[in-house]
């Protein structure tokens, strides 16, 4: 295996790594911000089926692995060379590396579409422009617009059927004891304004430098990360809460899975041509546990903000939206379309937000930003590169 071949396979690597720290707490985020578990139990739910969804992307890869070397959109005579996956994939990996590092939900297939762009304009000034309208264009634009929908449709249908089935939200209210800590000086003037003295004396309170604690009961509405919202009441004889949690986490495992097929042949196509290799096998397998590892490193930053940063959430909207994005990516996947699981996921978050009027819009408005921002980006560093090269 020559130099050009092993800086090919680690352009891949490190491209799977920065999707698998951008991306594989996506699918499960919901589960955090709607309260049914803690962050690390979700995130290693997202892992496992992510890496699960990888393995099964054998089944579908080739296809994909096509179009992700640039075939219809790069000259003939560049798509799928050993230079230009290994161009594309520096650069889509430091893109990504940038966008988690500011803990922006960006899409990998944005990035490796801005990078097989630019580098086709940096080595020969032309890419086939009707290849990337149909091709990645209108699946990359559709599909956001699309989950955001048939979200926001779903959502509104559900929360219709569930006041129907006279389901309910419990309003959570906290009772019980504060208990503060307070300095010495602050105990004395407690202690003067409850018996109505000034005579006490620092010595008979212990003017040591113990502080004084002080108890007292409380009452308030809980915060959303203190007090979790459920729902009361039964569905075919089920408590409600206990089934929608159930119907919660299989819809994040199915949407972590559905990543992990849709994205890995994306990223094996840029190992696969360095490697005389007879089958995807192996490239896949590379892939999946470079994801692996960079998920399991870094994925926490950009969870948050999926979980808590987006709209505030229940296990009813999470459910909802996961169900959505996964059906839009696992039928993406088996047809080749190459949508973004981000965008679609993001877009799901979207259209709830916006019908139940807790969609944050500065953060929404951000993201939209750092969408717009990663084709060029990833462009540029392509273009400078195979110019460079």
């Amino acid at each position: 295996m020559g130099i050009a071949a092993i800086l090919s396979i680690g352009g891949a690597l490190a491209i799977a790594a920065a999707n698998g720290a951008n991306d594989n707490g996506k699918g499960v985020a919901t589960l955090i911000g709607g309260g049914v578990m803690s962050a690390r139990r979700a995130l290693r739910i997202g892992h496992l089926a992510t890496l699960a969804g990888a393995i099964l992307s054998i089944l579908i890869a080739r296809r994909m692995m096509n179009v992700f070397q640039g075939s219809g959109l790069l000259p003939d005579d560049l798509a799928g060379q050993l230079s230009v996956m290994t161009i594309v994939a520096i650069a889509a990996a430091v893109t990504v590396a940038l966008a988690t590092v500011f803990k922006f939900p960006i899409s990998t297939t944005h990035a490796l579409t801005g990078a097989l762009v630019g580098v086709g304009l940096g080595a020969t000034g032309s890419v086939s422009w009707s290849g990337l309208a149909t091709k990645f264009m209108m699946p990359l634009l559709f599909s956001p617009i699309a989950a955001a929908v048939l979200a926001a449709l779903s959502y509104y249908l559900l929360h219709k059927f569930r006041l129907a089935m006279s389901v309910n939200e419990e309003t959570c209210i906290c009772v019980g004891e504060r208990r503060e800590w307070v300095p010495v000086t602050g105990a004395v003037a407690v202690a003067q304004r409850s018996t109505g003295s000034s005579n006490a004396r620092s010595g008979e309170l212990g003017f040591a430098n113990t502080p004084v604690e002080l108890r007292s009961i409380s009452l308030g509405i809980g915060k959303a990360d203190e007090c979790r919202q459920r729902y009361v009441g039964k569905v075919l004889g089920i408590s409600a809460a206990t089934l929608l949690d159930g119907i919660h986490v299989v819809s994040a495992t199915m949407l972590s899975a559905a990543r992990g097929m849709n994205d890995t042949p994306k990223l094996a196509a840029l190992a696969v041509g360095a490697v005389a290799w007879g089958t995807s096998g192996p490239a896949v397998g590379l892939v999946a546990a470079a994801m692996l590892t960079g998920g399991v490193l870094a994925a926490k930053r950009v969870t948050r903000t999926m979980s808590r940063d987006i709209t505030e959430m229940n296990a009813g909207s999470g459910a909802t939206a996961n169900l959505v994005a996964a059906t839009l990516v696992i039928l993406a996947s088996f047809f080749a379309m190459p949508v973004s699981t981000t965008h679609v996921t993001c877009g799901a978050l979207f259209g709830i937000g916006a019908v139940n009027g807790r969609a944050h819009w500065r953060t929404v408005g951000s993201i939209l930003l750092a969408w717009l921002v990663t084709l060029p980006v990833a462009g540029a560093i392509a273009a400078l590169l195979a110019t460079a090269l």
